[in-house]
C-alpha cells in the first residue's frame, strides 16, 4: 500500500513543498521518489500511469528516473515536467497526441517507445542516445530524418505512410521493421538492401532505392568533396547498384582509371 503523507509534512521536511494534486500524482504513480532539493525535481525509481487521463501536474518536474517512465495512453501531447534522463530505463508514450520532441528526455537507457501518435509527422530532435529499442509505429512519418545514426536493438515504424528512407539509422543491431519488409540487424547493409531489391513488393524496392546509398545525389557530392576516399568506398558497392543508380554517379574522368582498377580488385576478392 502507498503512503499517503500530508502536505503538511513536506512542507516541513523538504524546502520545496508540494500541493495535494502533486503528492496525490507522486503517491499513487511514482515508486521511490523523493525530492532533489538541489534541481528541485522529483527523483523516482519509476513512474507507470498507463490508461489513464492523467497528466502531469502543473509545477511538478520530474529529474532523475532509474527505470522507467511509463505514460501509455494518457491523452498527452506535451512533454512539461517530463524527466531529464532515463540512465537506464524505457521511456514509453504510445497511444498519446505528442507531435514532436522538443522537452523529450535527451538521454534514454532502454527503450523509447512512442508508437500510435498519429499527430507525429517527424523524427527531428528525436533523442540520439537510446540504449535499445526505438518504436515509432503507428504514426504519420513520411521519412526517418531525425532518426538517432545507431540503434542498439531494433527498430520498428511499420503502418506509417512512409515516402522514403531518407534519414534511416546508419547502423541497427536488432530487426529493422517498416511494414513493408523486415530486415535482421546483420542484414541492415548492402547485402540485406540488395536481397530487397531483388525479392522484395515494389513498394519495398521503392523504399529501398530512396536509402542515401542509392542516391546518385549523395554519392556525386561525396565524390567533389573527397574523390579518392569515396571512389574507394564506392567500388566496394558497384556492381550491386541498380544501372539507373549508377548511369547518373560521375565519377571524375582523371580517376576513372583507378576506379576501374579498384573494380578489379573487389571482384578478385583482393579488396
Amino acid at each position: 500500500m502507498k503512503r499517503i503523507l500530508k502536505f503538511s509534512t513536506f512542507e516541513s521536511e523538504n524546502s520545496l513543498p508540494l500541493n495535494q494534486e502533486q503528492l496525490y500524482f507522486l503517491n499513487n504513480y511514482a515508486e521511490h521518489w523523493k525530492i532533489n532539493t538541489t534541481t528541485g525535481k522529483i527523483d523516482a525509481y519509476s513512474v507507470q500511469v498507463k490508461g489513464e487521463p492523467v497528466k502531469i501536474p502543473e509545477g511538478l518536474y520530474f529529474g532523475k528516473i532509474d527505470f522507467s517512465f511509463d505514460l501509455t495512453k494518457c491523452d498527452i501531447s506535451s512533454w512539461e515536467g517530463f524527466p531529464d534522463e532515463l540512465e537506464f530505463g524505457s521511456l514509453i508514450v504510445s497511444r498519446n497526441n505528442f507531435s514532436g520532441f522538443d522537452g523529450c528526455p535527451s538521454k534514454i537507457g532502454g527503450s523509447l517507445r512512442i508508437w500510435a501518435n498519429r499527430n507525429l509527422t517527424s523524427l527531428v530532435g528525436c533523442p540520439t542516445e537510446i540504449g535499445e529499442d526505438l518504436d515509432v509505429s503507428h504514426c504519420s512519418l513520411k521519412n526517418l530524418v531525425g532518426s538517432p545514426p545507431v540503434i542498439n536493438g531494433s527498430f520498428s515504424c511499420e503502418d506509417n505512410p512512409l515516402e522514403s528512407l531518407w534519414g534511416a539509422p546508419e547502423i541497427i543491431m536488432g530487426k529493422f521493421d517498416c511494414g513493408e519488409f523486415v530486415l535482421d540487424g546483420e542484414e541492415w547493409n548492402m547485402d540485406g538492401w540488395v536481397k530487397i531489391l531483388q525479392t522484395g513488393s515494389e513498394k519495398a524496392k521503392k523504399l529501398i532505392l530512396t536509402l542515401p546509398i542509392f542516391n546518385p545525389n549523395f554519392w556525386n557530392s561525396k565524390i567533389y568533396e573527397n574523390p579518392e576516399s569515396t571512389i574507394l568506398e564506392l567500388s566496394k558497392f558497384w556492381d550491386d547498384m541498380p544501372d539507373e543508380v549508377k548511369n547518373l554517379i560521375r565519377i571524375p574522368s582523371e580517376l576513372r582509371e583507378d576506379f576501374d582498377n579498384l573494380l578489379e580488385l573487389v571482384r578478385s576478392g583482393i579488396m
